[in-house]
């Protein structure tokens, strides 16, 4: 395998965990300009039980990844195999959670929370995933306790802007899980497949247009920021035009989706 291959592998494995779990957390601290040692500790602990939810999903998904044609599992191209990919996954989860345990305990107990959301979505035997549109919501949950359990570790109070900010979050998790689904459609349970394309494609919509117009709630101080705010909006109009009139591809997908995954930080730059 090509050194570049390798690599585009790894970004793809650690995409979601930088672009959500990572983004969201880091850019609430700017929002709230707050930061401290414990937050490291609780940056940590939660990057690294999302990790194990993606390593996780890899092992349990793999004939369903073969099925799809998937190109960016490490399963996919024989590097790990599915059970070194549960093993590794669990050490991340133990990692995780022991860190967790050691920065707060109120904090480590959102962390098995947050764990059994990322086990029971890929697990077959409770295979959460299934009822996609409600299982997203129900993941989107733990982005409506992220801005709780932080304020809590730094002592500070929760506010009315810090909700606009929250929902920001949640709505934004249900759209991108939503959008995923318009290319894996060899997959046993899939919105587009269950709810019908114009009717998932209609879902997709409401959702980024929630998490688009929470984005620019709380992109409007700076002003600056709304540039920011305006490359998020295109990238979901090019992405959700293109699932609507079904000329979606996996490439076009990843390249709308990138815009996304970059927003936190891109979102940041602008606050410093």
């Amino acid at each position: 395998m090509e050194r570049t291959q390798l690599l585009w592998l790894i970004y793809k494995r650690f995409r979601n965990a930088f672009g959500v779990t990572l983004g969201f957390i880091l850019m609430y601290s700017f929002y709230i300009n707050q930061f401290s040692a414990a937050l490291i500790l609780f940056i940590l602990g939660f990057f690294s039980i999302h990790m194990f939810g993606e390593f996780y999903n890899d092992y349990c998904d793999f004939e369903e990844d073969l099925r799809n044609e998937r190109n960016d599992k490490f399963t996919i191209y024989n590097i790990l195999t599915p059970n070194q990919m549960k093993l590794i996954s669990f050490f991340l989860l133990s990692l995780g959670l022991i860190i967790l345990y050691f920065t707060n305990f109120m904090v480590f107990l959102f962390g098995l929370y947050f764990t059994f959301i990322y086990w029971s979505y890929s697990n077959p035997n409770v295979r959460l995933k299934k009822y996609n549109i409600f299982a997203y919501i129900l993941g989107g949950t733990v982005c409506l306790f992220f801005p709780i359990f932080i304020n809590l570790l730094l002592q500070r109070g929760y506010l009315i802007s810090d909700f606009i900010f929250t929902l920001f979050c949640f709505t934004q998790l249900i759209y991108l899980l939503c959008q995923k689904d318009s290319t894996d459609l060899k997959d046993k349970a899939n919105l587009f497949l269950k709810w019908g394309w114009r009717r998932a494609s209609l879902i997709s919509i409401v959702f980024a247009s929630l998490s688009s117009f929470f984005l620019l709630i709380i992109s409007l101080n700076p002003i600056e920021l709304v540039l920011i705010w305006g490359m998020n909006f295109l990238s979901k109009v090019i992405n959700l035009r293109s699932i609507f009139s079904k000329k979606i591809g996996r490439k076009l997908r990843e390249n709308a989706i990138l815009i996304e995954f970059l927003t936190p930080y891109l979102w940041i730059g602008g606050m410093m």
